[in-house]
């Protein structure tokens, strides 16, 4: 089964009701098969606190035994979520959480739900 664990955070496109985060996730496949990835959802928390899910909707190959990086954009509703957000850039260190649901691009088109909790630095992704 994949695992899915954040690997960076960094805002972007700054606008007066909205605004992007993207936010980086790594994929691990710890199977002797290739994992082909058709799509995906993600639901990111920092510090426990919802700040938004996001969609991959590129196919993604990751070999056996081996892990791949990839982008996931996340629009945040400035009034709901940005001043929170913007509070928890600040800290150097945060708590996340991160639920995904990854769907396959076999033609069974199996499905992967994974929960990863972890700490990550954000002295370089700001």
């Amino acid at each position: 089964m994949p695992e899915v664990a954040l690997s960076s955070v960094k805002v972007e496109n700054i606008g007066l009701l909205e605004s992007e985060a993207i936010f980086t996730v790594r994929i691990d496949n710890d199977s002797e098969q290739s994992l082909s990835v058709g799509k995906g959802i993600h639901r990111f928390y920092l510090n426990n606190l919802f700040i938004g899910k996001g969609y991959s909707n590129n196919p993604i190959d990751v070999e056996p035994f081996s892990s791949i990086e990839h982008p996931v954009s996340v629009k945040l509703s400035n009034i709901a979520v940005l001043d929170n957000f913007q509070e928890l850039m600040t800290k150097p260190e945060l708590n996340y959480r991160i639920d995904s649901e990854l769907q396959s691009k076999s033609l069974f088109r199996e499905s992967y739900k994974t929960s990863h909790e972890g700490r990550i630095g954000l002295g370089s992704s700001r």
